[in-house]
């Protein structure tokens, strides 16, 4: 599949996965405006709730840029069975994964992956 043929695509994720996620993440003791990177971010759904509510700083990888519905979100197209992620270490505040990892060759390299990007005691 192109991007070109990515227009029509939308409902990526569950909307109970999406909400999962946020409900989660709103748990957590982050900072005020959290820097947050979302894999396999999609249109953006999840991403768009981070911004909006959390006023978080938002990071986008996906295997594709074409899905991104979320105004202004820049997407960094990262093939994860062969590429580390993008980003310095210890960056993100939160990093979030819905409906990629069983996709995913070596899942254990995304999770070193994440971890490495993951601020120290981020995510909690």
């Amino acid at each position: 599949m192109n991007e070109g043929d990515l227009s029509d695509v939308s409902g990526l994720s569950t909307p109970l996965i999406i909400r999962g996620a946020y409900a989660s993440a709103k748990e957590l003791d982050l900072p005020p405006s959290p820097v947050c990177l979302d894999i396999g971010s999609g249109n953006g759904e999840l991403i768009e709730l981070l911004w909006k509510n959390l006023k978080a700083q938002t990071f986008a990888c996906d295997y594709v840029g074409g899905l991104m519905r979320a105004p202004n979100q820049k997407v960094e197209v990262v093939d994860l069975d062969r590429e580390n992620l993008p980003y310095p270490d210890n960056k993100f505040d939160l990093i979030t994964i819905t409906e990629v990892v069983e996709h995913i060759r070596d899942f254990r390299k995304i999770i070193e992956e994440i971890h490495r990007c993951l601020k120290p005691g981020g995510g909690r």
